[in-house]
């Protein structure tokens, strides 16, 4: 039991579908609530999703989330409309092997641009991702290792980024939970996004006004834009070269099962290339447990 209730929370804090660590076959349903504060403002994401466990090995799942976003008020003291609006459908089909040495997942992931590029909820483009993962447990500790191949930048699981970006990018990430007491766990990871060719970035939290850079470069390295502000706290839209949307930092956590449906996570992120600090927090529910405890 302990062993299965460490890799339902590790499910939940690298957004894995529960499937892949040993869900039976049968209709599959999730709902998350995250919320993520910076100095840019607050954005808000309600996701709730619904799929198909084929068996200990696969799952079909897809969704459509909900996004709320309060930009933090200008120096002037000028206060941005919130915004708020439906982001990209995704749909993703998962893998699963576990074996005694290692525990595997691969999740491939496409969305549909159903969300408004002019409020940062979507890139105008349909986008995929793919990504493979591996963990172990070791007593307390469970280490774990990601690698991904997008042509757009996904948020983190309960760590939404105040803009969307578009353009291919590999995307790694490394770390390790551990268990605290009980049903708390905590966390740690370092990650990094290397991008290649035009990169192009939608932000959530900035006044409209798009900026274009040269081919190869931003107008200022790092994703800059004026005033020694990231670009998306400036401008709406950024056109650059892979410097605009590379990225490197690392992200903490503490993760809590409240009950056998319900878990709470908190994370604080920063990133390094943008000298961004992100504090976030989160609830996920198992439906499907939910639905079951209730039958009972």
């Amino acid at each position: 039991m302990r062993i299965r209730i460490r890799r339902e929370i590790l499910a939940l804090a690298l957004c894995l579908p529960s499937a892949l660590f040993g869900q039976d076959r049968g209709a599959a349903a999730s709902a998350r609530y995250a919320a993520s504060f910076s100095d840019f403002g607050q954005v808000h994401r309600f996701d709730g999703s619904l799929g198909y466990s084929f068996n200990k090995h696969f799952e079909l799942s897809g969704g459509v989330p909900f996004y709320l976003v309060r930009p933090a008020a200008a120096p002037d003291g000028t206060a941005s409309e919130p915004a708020r609006g439906i982001g990209n459908a995704y749909l993703n089909l998962s893998l699963a092997l576990d074996t005694s040495l290692l525990r595997y997942w691969s999740v491939a992931s496409v969305t549909a641009p159903t969300g408004d590029k002019s409020r940062g909820f979507s890139t105008g483009r349909v986008t995929v991702d793919w990504t493979h993962g591996v963990a172990r447990d070791i007593g307390r500790v469970t280490p774990f290792a990601s690698l991904g191949v997008a042509n757009a930048i996904t948020d983190s699981p309960f760590w939404i980024r105040p803009f969307s970006a578009l353009g291919l990018n590999v995307h790694v990430e490394g770390g390790a939970q551990v268990r605290l007491a009980g049903p708390v766990s905590g966390g740690a990871s370092a990650y990094t996004v290397l991008p290649a060719g035009q990169q192009k970035i939608y932000s959530r939290v900035a006044p409209g006004q798009a900026v274009q850079g040269p081919p190869g470069r931003t107008g200022a390295a790092g994703g800059q834009g004026s005033g020694k502000k990231p670009v998306f706290g400036t401008s709406a839209v950024a056109t650059g070269g892979s410097s605009l949307t590379r990225d490197d930092g690392a992200s903490a956590w503490l993760t809590a099962r409240l009950t056998r449906t319900l878990s709470f996570i908190a994370v604080y992120s920063r990133s390094r290339t943008y000298a961004l600090d992100t504090a976030s927090a989160g609830l996920g529910l198992d439906v499907r447990s939910l639905i079951k405890t209730r039958r009972l």
